[in-house]
């Protein structure tokens, strides 16, 4: 999030703001979707709704990290099992 200057809000106005661009390109008019985005360098995954043309997140995360010997990990629950605190420089 520093690429926001800490701001929540501001990073989801930036994600809010890329999906209905790719949405728009898509031509995704009504249904759910779900697609990959880059927003400010980091690779995002976004899924949610289009409802009488307004576009709902449902949610967007970080995909999963494919690590060489161990295969896919979803970082996220790895922190939270460890009971780490995240640096959100860079994860939402």
């Amino acid at each position: 999030m520093n690429q926001f200057g800490g701001s929540q809000k501001a990073a989801y106005n930036a994600v809010l703001s890329a999906t209905k661009s790719e949405i728009q390109r898509l031509g995704i008019t009504a249904g759910q979707y779900e697609f990959d985005l880059t927003v400010a360098g980091v690779k995002l995954g976004v899924r949610g709704v289009v409802v009488d043309g307004v576009v709902k997140i449902g949610t967007f995360l970080r995909p999963k990290f494919r690590h060489p010997n161990l295969g896919d990990l979803d970082l996220i629950p790895f922190f939270r099992l460890m009971n780490c605190q995240l640096a959100l420089e860079g994860i939402f």
